[in-house]
């Protein structure tokens, strides 16, 4: 999803921000996670991937707050000159959320092997 928001925020040119260095985040968490902390080699590993996981779904969160507050003050219409709908964005930060927290549910309730 992080992929998916990055190309049609880059395709609406509304800009993308820090969002590559999310995606970078994602994959280094899932090496640690399937490396297992790169062989014992990093001590706590499991709550750095869990504060991971809060920090992005509350970041995101917010983004959805903005967004919906952003939707009230366009009251149903489009952006200017934008096929990259308030609305579809609310929807992809939203789903990116449910993720982050199904993600920090998992971390939590798995054993790391």
């Amino acid at each position: 999803m992080c992929v998916l928001e990055i190309t049609r925020l880059a395709l609406v040119h509304l800009g993308i921000g820090l969002l590559p260095f999310t995606f970078v985040s994602l994959v280094v968490a899932a090496a640690v996670r399937l490396s297992v902390g790169l062989r014992g080699r990093l001590m706590g590993w499991r709550v750095v991937n869990l504060g991971l996981w809060i920090v992005l779904a509350v970041t995101n969160g917010i983004k959805v707050a903005e967004e919906v507050r952003e939707l009230d003050g366009l009251r149903g219409r489009q952006r200017k000159r934008s096929k990259y709908m308030v609305v579809d964005e609310l929807t992809d930060v939203g789903v990116v959320v449910g993720v982050y927290i199904a993600l920090r549910i998992l971390e939590a309730s798995l054993d790391p092997y």
